[in-house]
């Protein structure tokens, strides 16, 4: 069985729970296919507050860059990229620029031209796509990922993996390895 998983860069709630979807896809040695789930979409004809609209922006270009990394080098290099940028950007607290996803591109092993994808617009109709038919999946419009046909749990009180920024405000206390 493929375990699909539909996600957006800049949402904390999908990186969280990715990573717990990677480590049991990995346990029970399933495939994980990623696709895209856009709050920039999601959110196309709303008013969205000033704080926020730099992220979505972001978002976007992330988007592109993930897209065109899945067309040229596949799932694999998908998996990685999202890990490097998710990484830096919800654990990290690093900015959300251009800056974070040429580093994370070079951590996953890819060519820092797909930097330029970032401007190609053209992507967005692969990303609005993947977004459209996870919407259809849970028949409403909606910010909670779904995999598979089924809800996954994001419990604020689910194991989560070690090093969480906290930025969110939901994460359990991390354990020091002092203790």
């Amino acid at each position: 069985m493929t375990i699909t998983f539909y996600f957006d860069p800049a949402c904390p709630f999908t990186w969280r729970t990715s990573r717990w979807v990677r480590d049991v896809a990995a346990r029970r040695g399933e495939p994980v296919r990623w696709k895209f789930l856009s709050l920039a979409v999601l959110n196309q004809d709303k008013e969205i507050p000033e704080q926020y609209r730099a992220g979505m922006a972001w978002s976007r270009k992330a988007h592109r860059v993930l897209a065109a990394a899945d067309q040229r080098y596949g799932q694999d290099a998908v998996d990685r990229l999202y890990s490097a940028v998710g990484r830096r950007v919800h654990y990290e607290a690093a900015d959300r620029d251009i800056a974070v996803i040429r580093d994370a591109l070079a951590e996953a092993h890819l060519p820092a031209d797909l930097t330029d994808a970032a401007e190609d617009e053209s992507l967005d109709k692969v990303v609005r796509a993947s977004h459209n038919e996870a919407q259809t999946r849970v028949r409403r419009s909606t910010t909670v990922p779904p995999s598979s046909g089924r809800w996954w749990c994001r419990s604020p009180r689910a194991r989560m993996p070690t090093g969480c920024s906290r930025r969110c405000g939901c994460c359990p206390p991390l354990r020091s390895s002092a203790s």
